[in-house]
């Protein structure tokens, strides 16, 4: 049995996508974080184990926030935003369909920009440029 998950949001001008699948109990997951202004990558983290290492991981980051902030967050950071969000950019945070995806390379590959590309999908530049990446149509900086 494969099961996926694939997810986007943003938070304080970072773009943060997504990408699971657990596949026979073998967990492979890509987290990736993403500068909205100039598409540098923050953070890049990429599992590939069981569920015991995602667990290992919540620990690690609760343990750190503890640490450096004295309390560990209750609620995913942005979530009351959300919502204010989609009423500018109705995709804002959901799965890439396969199909969005592709019109998102034709319109790239016929030279349109990112700021064009988002509008017609309903997504921040971050996330189209985010995706772009991941897509491997543009490169990374850094």
């Amino acid at each position: 049995m494969r099961t996926e998950h694939r997810s986007e949001m943003e938070t304080d001008g970072t773009v943060w996508t997504v990408d699971a699948s657990v596949v026979e109990g073998r967990v492979t997951a890509e987290v990736m974080g993403v500068a909205r202004t100039d598409g540098v990558i923050g953070l890049q983290l990429r599992i590939d184990g069981t569920q015991a290492h995602l667990a290992m991981i919540e620990q690690v980051v609760h343990d750190l926030q503890t640490a450096l902030f004295g309390a560990a967050s209750t609620h995913p950071p942005g979530t009351g935003r959300i919502d204010a969000i989609r009423q500018q950019l109705p995709r804002a945070y959901q799965p890439w369909s396969e199909d969005e995806e592709q019109r998102l390379l034709e319109r790239w590959d016929a030279g349109e920009s990112i700021a064009l590309i988002a509008q017609a999908l309903e997504r921040g530049a971050g996330a189209v440029r985010s995706r772009l990446i991941r897509l491997g149509r543009i490169k990374q900086a850094g």
